[in-house]
């Protein structure tokens, strides 16, 4: 999983949304957006921005969200199990 995948993953949590929640507002299956948590997904810009204004972010926010130390502090429970 890369960066800014734990980091929508975690912004995800901590609103309380499951998957279904988030792809749902984006109008993109739970698959898809699965595969952008993973990183499995390349994220274009107009996606990007998409996913910022869903967790009421800018974009540079959430790039900035995703390099922030608060993501390493919750590794642990962003492992998908």
């Amino acid at each position: 999983m890369d960066k800014l995948g734990k980091a929508i993953r975690l912004l995800r949590h901590q609103k309380g949304w499951n998957q279904g929640d988030v792809a749902t507002r984006l109008e993109i299956s739970i698959p898809a957006f699965s595969k952008i948590e993973t990183g499995f997904t390349d994220l274009n810009i107009s996606r990007l921005n998409q996913i910022a204004k869903v967790f009421n972010l800018t974009t540079a926010q959430l790039l900035y969200y995703s390099e922030n130390k608060e993501i390493k502090e919750h590794v642990e429970e962003l492992k998908v199990v």
